[in-house]
């Protein structure tokens, strides 16, 4: 079964306050003064459920209808520029768990759930200077530990792999050599 996304964003750009505090940052820290304004969306990915579950996820669960909107399988944002952040493969997302959990309760079980967001730069008339983004994302957006630049949709959310045993050490009893090799 296909991917659903569900995007979710403020209705205003006053209601995106991430939005507002990234493009901020970027004029306080970096300099940057040719944006005119930075717009978010969160970006829910579900595998296995229908476009019509996607649909009630996405009103039900996820946006708040007096605030915000939300689009299934569609871009939400208009912008000069739009990079997508979101968890390194293997790093724990704390918000999936809890999507996962509220999904079931409305009697939808996905194969698997992520989420990341996207970051759409919308230049002054006349001032458009990609350099800039990719300056605001390497130095504010991306934790390279955690986080990365999704190029493009993943295929499945699915990962596999073997879950091995977990060996418990006493790190006070270990050598500093045994310790370095784990």
């Amino acid at each position: 079964m296909a991917i659903q996304e569900v995007r979710v964003t403020a209705r205003t750009a006053e209601g995106d306050v991430l939005g507002q505090s990234v493009l901020s940052d970027a004029q306080r820290t970096l300099g940057v003064t040719e944006l005119d304004n930075v717009a978010t969306a969160r970006v829910y990915r579900f595998e296995g459920v229908t476009k019509k579950q996607a649909h009630r996820i996405g009103r039900v669960l996820l946006a708040n209808p007096i605030t915000q909107e939300y689009t299934v399988n569609t871009p939400i944002i208009q912008a000069d520029e739009v990079v997508e952040v979101g968890h390194k493969t293997g790093v724990m997302n704390p918000e999936v768990e809890t999507v996962e959990k509220v999904t079931r309760i409305l009697g939808i079980t996905p194969k698997a759930v992520d989420s990341s967001t996207e970051y759409g730069f919308n230049f002054k008339e006349n001032q458009a200077n990609p350099g800039v983004v990719g300056k605001i994302v390497t130095e504010q957006l991306v934790n390279k530990t955690v986080s990365r630049v999704i190029d493009k949709p993943p295929e499945t959310l699915v990962t596999g792999g073997e879950v091995k045993p977990t060996e418990i050490i006493s790190l006070c009893k270990t050598r500093p050599d045994r310790l370095v090799s784990l």
